[in-house]
């Protein structure tokens, strides 16, 4: 798939002083969860931070337990993941470019979504991790296609450095 996106570009400025700060966001007792970001990315919320009008990524904590039927539970979950795979509204995912790699605990979910109304590609990751049986923790990174891949070892690198403490 050749995917051209002249319009959603970003590019780092080497001369500005970019500091790198760690994040951690704790909803949860006893769960937090950390990430590695610089200056350029600004909070908007507790558990949200954007790249200007380029990129923004979430963190949150998913708590299953209100469920108590471990089989409607696991339906549930089922259909959680389900819906990492699938676009929004007038969102379109490339299922063929779809992976899902599993690392050191964490399942990895990654695609190219088109938006046929704003004629908008994105790169997307989700980053899934089980804490305990109904306890899940999520992150979420989605970037213009054009950002992301011009700049792909620098959003590589926040997406490796997401983890709990």
């Amino acid at each position: 798939v050749n995917i051209k996106d002249e319009v959603h570009t970003f590019t780092q400025n080497k001369k500005l002083h970019v500091k790198k700060q760690k994040i951690e966001y704790t909803k949860t007792e006893n769960i937090t969860q950390k990430i590695t970001l610089d200056s350029q990315w600004t909070k908007s919320a507790d558990n949200l931070y954007c790249l200007q009008d380029k990129a923004i990524l979430a963190m949150d904590i998913l708590d299953f337990s209100s469920i108590e039927n471990p089989s409607e539970q696991n339906f549930a979950l089922n259909r959680f993941r389900q819906n990492l795979t699938l676009g929004k509204e007038a969102s379109y995912p490339y299922s063929q470019l779809f992976t899902v790699e599993q690392k050191d605990g964490f399942e990895i979910f990654s695609n190219i979504f088109f938006n046929d109304v704003a004629k908008t590609f994105t790169k997307d990751f989700k980053i899934l991790h089980k804490i305990d049986s109904s306890t899940y923790s999520i992150m979420t990174l989605s970037i213009f296609y054009g950002t992301y891949s011009k700049n792909k070892k620098y959003f590589d690198s926040i997406i490796k450095s997401y983890g709990l403490k």
